[in-house]
This record gives C-alpha cells, structure tokens and sequence, in this order.
C-alpha cells in the first residue's frame, strides 16, 4: 500500500509503496445433510451455513482526531471498499424554528423538509468530521440455504431455499436521492415509489412524518440537493433476503409400462427457479444492490420449465 502515515515535512515527492497492508479474514462453514424412510416415502433434508467476517488490521494511516472515523476494524466489501461512511440522519426539519435552533449544515442550502443530520463531534455544525461507520459492506457476513427432497413410488419433489444475512447498501442513483438532477430524458425522473412517499408542504405533519423520501428539488443545484444526497443512515437499507432459488416436482412412469418400448426410462417434470423472494426491502431485488442501488438494470429471472428424461 502507498504510505499513509509519512507527514510532508519528509519532502518526498512520491509516496512509496511498502508491504504494510493487514487484513484478518476469519469465519466458518457447515454443512448437514439427513436421510429417513416414512413408510414408502424417502426424505432428505438438508442445509449449509456461512459465516464470514473480515477486519482491517493496518493501513499506516494515522490515528484520526475523532476514534470513530478510523478505518482499522472496520472490514472490506465484495468491491474492495471498506465499510462505508456517512451522516447520522435524525429525520426531517419540520419547520424554519427548527433549522434556526439546529446546527449548520454545511453541505448547501437546505429548507423544511430535507434531511436534518446528527452533530456526532458536538462541534456546533455538520461537516465530514460527523461521519460515522454506517450498516454492513455488501458483502454478506451470513449465507446459508436449506432444502428437501421426497420420494413417493414415481413421484419426486425437490425444493431448495437460499439466503444472506448481514449486509446492508444505500439507496443511490439520480432518480433517488437527487430527482431532476440529470439532462437525460430518461435519467431525469423520478422512482414510482417516491409517488405517495415523499414530503410535500401539503401534506399534514402526520403524513410528513412517515414519508420515506425528504423534499423533492429542481435539479442537481436546487436547494436541498445537495444536502439531501449526502451518504447518510436516511438511505440505508437492509439487504438480507430468502429466496425460494428452486422447486422441482416430478414423474417417473413405472418400468414395466415400458417394458415392451425401446424407452428404459421416462421422467416428466415441472420445475421453476428464482420463484419468490423474501426480504425486509421490496423495491426491487436486493441482490442486484451489488452494483445497482438505484433499481435498475435487469434483475435475475423466474424461470418456469416443463420437460422430460428419457433414456434409451
């Protein structure tokens, strides 16, 4: 890693690469598998779990002003950042009152109804020093999947389930956190889910209070952008998820129905993949928040199949 610690009064030019990076990556995985005979029918359960956690252990950074900015222990995410960093949101300034008695933002221009952030250092303002370790990384600390297997005479019944645990993103991309914003006609909208969710000077406080969006503004220099669009708890989201991954039902004709064909074996089957999804977030697919957290590009697909096996 380039040297973080070498103060300027060294005079060097170019900071030098030396062997001081240090990463503690530890976890554990099992696995279980179960197989009994119920009269006729033969069941097989089974399930895997992971859990994985990494660590910064060395940088060469030097020790921050404020103990809660340092990056030593906080762990890596699938895309090599660490955990990320941003404002403690305490909701939304609900009146010219407020702001006047809350300290600055200094993060541009701002109005009832944008974000209002936590003063962590107790400086009297909200700058970078207020930035604290927010959520998990997007890679997942827990994976883990469960499944069963039946079978009846000639009849099969497969299902699998698959989830992650501990992982968290922000809600990111024009269309979210800063609407208007760009001159593209179709980067330039806004998401369907702000309809009905968003704070608006007509609804009553009751509703404002439950909104899930701040202020809209009138593109990337209106007043609130900026400050609404910072990296803050307000567009955190939790991106743990079970999916139903695949589910199989299926038919074996009995032998001696075949007996007299040139078939030895014919299996029909029904079967779908990725079919439902379970996940405290319901915008889209959180799988996809690895590198779309605004919704778009495509998400996996349902696949529904119907076929059979035949050997010969």
């Amino acid at each position: 890693m380039q040297r973080s610690g070498l103060p300027a009064i060294v005079g060097i030019s170019t900071v030098p690469y030396v062997n001081v990076g240090e990463t503690l990556n530890q976890g554990f995985d099992a696995s279980v598998e179960y197989t009994h005979q119920i009269d006729k029918v033969l069941v097989t359960a089974r399930g895997n779990f992971t859990f994985n956690r990494n660590e910064l252990k060395n940088n060469d950074e030097p020790d921050w002003k404020y103990k809660y900015q340092n990056k030593i222990g906080k762990p890596f995410g699938s895309d090599g950042y660490l955990q990320p960093f941003g404002l403690v949101a305490l909701g939304l300034f609900e009146s010219e009152e407020e702001i006047a008695n809350s300290p600055v933002q200094n993060y541009g221009e701002y109005r009832v109804g944008d974000i209002k952030y936590k003063d962590v250092n107790g400086g009297g303002k909200i700058d970078d020093l207020d930035k604290v370790a927010l959520g998990y990384t997007n890679l997942p600390e827990i994976t883990y999947g469960f499944g069963a297997t039946a079978q009846w005479k000639g009849w099969g019944f497969n299902v699998f389930f698959q989830g992650v645990a501990r992982t968290s993103f922000f809600l990111s991309g024009s269309s979210i956190r800063s609407p208007f914003s760009s001159g593209n006609a179709d980067r330039g909208a806004l998401n369907s889910d702000i309809y009905g969710n968003v704070w608006m000077s007509t609804n009553t406080p009751e509703q404002n209070a439950n909104v899930a969006y701040p202020r809209l503004s009138a593109g990337s220099g209106g007043a609130g952008a900026s400050n609404n669009s910072q990296t803050s708890s307000w567009w955190l989201r939790d991106g743990s998820f079970i999916r139903l991954k695949s589910l199989e039902v299926g038919y074996s004709l009995p032998k001696n129905l075949l007996s007299k064909s040139f078939i030895k074996a014919l299996r029909f089957y029904v079967s779908g993949n990725n079919l439902l999804e379970f996940s405290p977030f319901k915008l889209w697919d959180p799988e996809k928040n690895k590198n779309n957290a605004d919704g778009s590009g495509y998400p996996l697909n349902r696949v529904f199949s119907v076929g059979f096996n035949a050997n010969f």
